[in-house]
C-alpha cells in the first residue's frame, strides 16, 4: 500500500511498479526513486523471465520497468509475454541498447517509453510519470538514435490549484505553511503534490523550481 511520504495516510489507486533488470544495485537505486513519488509501489524486482512472469501474475503491475540486455535472456521476450496475456501493463524500456532495430522492435511489441541508461534519474521518473498516464515517452537520447522527435510532456496540464501549490513548494515552502497560505488541509496540499509529481515525474525542490520558473510560476535567479 502507498503512503504520503509526510505520514501515514494510505493513497488510493496505487500504481504498481515491477522492477526487470538483473543489476541490483541499478534496481535499487530506481527502487529508492519511485519510494519518493507519492501514488507508486514497487511489487517486485525480477533478474529472470521466470521471476518477472510469476511476480507479473502474482501482483498485477500496472507498469513495468524493464531492461533489454538481461543475463541470458531478452527484455524483449517479456513484452511479447504481456502481448500474449493482452495485459493492460504500461511498459518503460530502461536499458543501454541502443541498436535502432532492437528499439524500433520493443515498439513494436507495446512499449509505451523507452529512456537509455546514461539519461538522468530524472529523465526516468518522468518517463515513468509519462507512461503511467498514458503518454509515450522517447528520451532525447532515444529519440535521436530512432532518428524521430523527442516525445516528452514539456507542456504540463496543470490545475489552478496544483500551479499554486507549485509556486509554494519552489519557493521552499513546507506542506503545513502551504495548507495554512491556501487555507485547505496538508492532505489536500499532499494530494497536489502527488499529482504534481505523477503529472511531471519531478521530484527534487531544484526540479520543481526549474518548471515553476518555465510555467512563469517564480522568477528564476
Amino acid at each position: 500500500m502507498c503512503f504520503y511520504p509526510s505520514g501515514n495516510e494510505p493513497i488510493d489507486g496505487c500504481m504498481k511498479v515491477l522492477l526487470v533488470e538483473d543489476h541490483v544495485v541499478i534496481r535499487q537505486v530506481f527502487a529508492d526513486a519511485i519510494g519518493l513519488m507519492p501514488g507508486y509501489e514497487v511489487v517486485g524486482g525480477a533478474s529472470t523471465l521466470k521471476a518477472a512472469q510469476e511476480i507479473y501474475q502474482r501482483t498485477k503491475p500496472d507498469i513495468v520497468v524493464l531492461d533489454i540486455n538481461l543475463n541470458g535472456w531478452s527484455g524483449l521476450e517479456f513484452l511479447e509475454f504481456l502481448r500474449e496475456q493482452q495485459s493492460p501493463t504500461q511498459a518503460l524500456i530502461f536499458s543501454g541498447v541502443t541498436d535502432r532495430n532492437v528499439l524500433e522492435r520493443a515498439l513494436s511489441l507495446g512499449a509505451h517509453g523507452i529512456v537509455e541508461k546514461t539519461d538522468t534519474l530524472p529523465e526516468l521518473t518522468a518517463a515513468l510519470a509519462a507512461v503511467a498516464n498514458g503518454r509515450t515517452y522517447l528520451s532525447p537520447t532515444v529519440a535521436k538514435v530512432l532518428g524521430r522527435k523527442t516525445i516528452r510532456p514539456d507542456v504540463v496540464d496543470l490545475t489552478p490549484r496544483e500551479k499554486e501549490v507549485l509556486m509554494h513548494i519552489a519557493k521552499g515552502l513546507g506542506v503545513a505553511d502551504i495548507a495554512v497560505k491556501l487555507s485547505i488541509s496538508s492532505l489536500a496540499v499532499e494530494e497536489h503534490r502527488r499529482s504534481l509529481i505523477n503529472k511531471t515525474g519531478l521530484i527534487s525542490q531544484a526540479e520543481l523550481v526549474k518548471l515553476g520558473v518555465r510555467l512563469g510560476l517564480i522568477q528564476g535567479g
